[in-house]
């Protein structure tokens, strides 16, 4: 199996949601994760289906759901129920597509290490937050960043993260890099 790819939102407490809703909505944000997420594969637990519009699986995507619900079937998505099955699923159909972890919470604590890229939006903001993102450690290095952005009053960038060098960017990230 290939490696997967990841790519969040995150705040500087590495906050991604709040009440069962993402904390941002910002337009490029979303047009970047359409942009590298559009004609691949995505995975992301039930409860992010919920926040997805109308509640239902993202169009050109193939969409894999990880949830313990045995009984959880959903219209236009796979659903594994453990990483062994979706590891498996993976395995038998790969193909040119990358896989996108896409959250929340419980889901990129389980396949965060099978990760070898890392999509960040960093957003400069302390919003409050019940739903965070792994804390990383040193296996991550900053591959790329972009300039400044400035939307509903709050400044981002986006990050791209390799898996084999040293740093951080929820403890190093900055505006002035």
């Amino acid at each position: 199996m290939k490696p997967l790819k990841c790519i969040a939102a995150v705040n500087r407490d590495r906050g991604i949601g709040k009440d069962g809703r993402l904390l941002y909505h910002l337009h490029e944000d979303m047009r970047r994760f359409h942009d590298l997420t559009v004609h691949q594969r995505i995975i992301y637990g039930h409860h992010t289906l919920a926040t997805f519009p109308h509640g239902r699986p993202l169009s050109d995507r193939e969409n894999i759901i990880l949830s313990h619900d045995s009984s959880l079937t959903i219209e236009n998505a796979r659903v594994m129920h453990s990483p062994d099955e979706l590891f498996l699923y993976l395995d038998e159909t790969e193909d040119e597509r990358d896989v996108f972890v896409i959250g929340g919470e419980s889901i990129y604590h389980q396949l965060l290490s099978y990760c070898d890229t890392l999509y960040l939006t960093y957003i400069y903001d302390d919003s409050e937050a019940d739903a965070f993102f792994p804390e990383l450690n040193e296996s991550w290095a900053i591959d790329s960043r972009s300039s400044l952005y400035h939307e509903k009053g709050m400044d981002y960038r986006f990050v791209t993260l390799k898996k084999t060098g040293s740093g951080s960017i929820i403890e190093t990230e900055n505006k002035e890099a």
